[in-house]
């Protein structure tokens, strides 16, 4: 009996060893798990702050980029309106050179004309002068032909 008692007693022991050595086992896995577990939760905490700090930094790099694209349009516009200023600065300059033009060709027009006119009269007037001085030089002819010579003999002009 001592011998069965005994041999039961060590089963038990063994038994109980084995039962101590899962706990043991079980207890340091659930540990392990427990730990791993809290690992993963950081993890997943850590990931979700980069997830969140990379979304912060894309709408940041998104918003710098808005900010760009509105700050280009803005010297596109700022350009596209100068261009148009410059234009129509240089069409009312080409207006003005002319609009200055056609007054200068008015100008030499009515000069030229005044120029011809003042020809025309200058030439008549010319004419005329010629026509005064031949008029004049054929009457002295006529005068000088009708009044006697200095030693005619019929001097009338003697009135003692």
């Amino acid at each position: 009996r001592r011998v069965r008692l005994g041999s039961a007693a060590f089963g038990l022991e063994a038994f109980a060893r084995d039962a101590a050595a899962k706990a043991a086992r079980a207890e340091a896995e659930t540990k392990a798990s427990v730990a791993l577990a809290k690992e993963l939760e950081a993890a997943e905490r850590e990931a979700a702050a980069g997830r969140e700090a990379a979304e912060r930094e894309a709408a940041q790099e998104l918003a710098a980029s808005v900010a760009l694209v509105r700050e280009l349009q803005a010297a596109e516009t700022r350009d596209l309106a100068a261009r148009a200023k410059a234009e129509e600065a240089r069409l009312q300059a080409q207006d003005e050179a002319e609009r200055r033009a056609a007054l200068q060709r008015e100008r030499d027009e009515e000069d030229a004309e005044r120029r011809r006119r003042v020809a025309t009269v200058r030439t008549a007037a010319e004419k005329a002068r010629k026509a005064g001085v031949e008029a004049r030089n054929r009457a002295r002819v006529a005068e000088s032909a009708e009044r006697p010579r200095w030693g005619d003999a019929d001097d009338d002009d003697d009135d003692d």
